[in-house]
């Protein structure tokens, strides 16, 4: 997470920022620190929103907001789950996100 974190503040706007964030969401997400993944998950979303990472952050914040286990933010990871099916139809993440849409609310394909 160290290396992660220098790299953003040396280089905010570096080619690999974006990376750089997402992977410490999943530094965070690993640790099971869910709070502390989904905000930087949301950083990527926020700061870089045509990243390649675009789809695996959306995924992984919902995820992260699920695994809160709150009825407040299950309506927000509801709309990031629908939102990759919408954006992303054909990728792995959206599969991913019919799975837990079906899962969690119950909702067919």
């Amino acid at each position: 997470m160290q290396g992660f974190s220098t790299y953003l503040k040396l280089y905010p706007k570096g080619e690999m920022a974006d990376l750089a964030q997402y992977y410490l969401g999943e530094a965070n997400y690993a640790a099971k620190q869910w709070e502390a993944a989904a905000k930087e998950y949301a950083k990527v979303l926020d700061r870089y929103p045509k990243s390649d990472v675009t789809a695996a952050s959306r995924l992984k914040y919902a995820l992260s907001l699920l695994n809160l286990k709150s009825d407040t933010y299950r309506a927000e990871a509801k709309r990031y789950l629908e939102s990759i099916q919408d954006d992303f139809p054909k990728t792995p993440e959206a599969a991913a996100a019919s799975k837990l849409l079906r899962q969690h609310f119950g909702e067919q394909p």
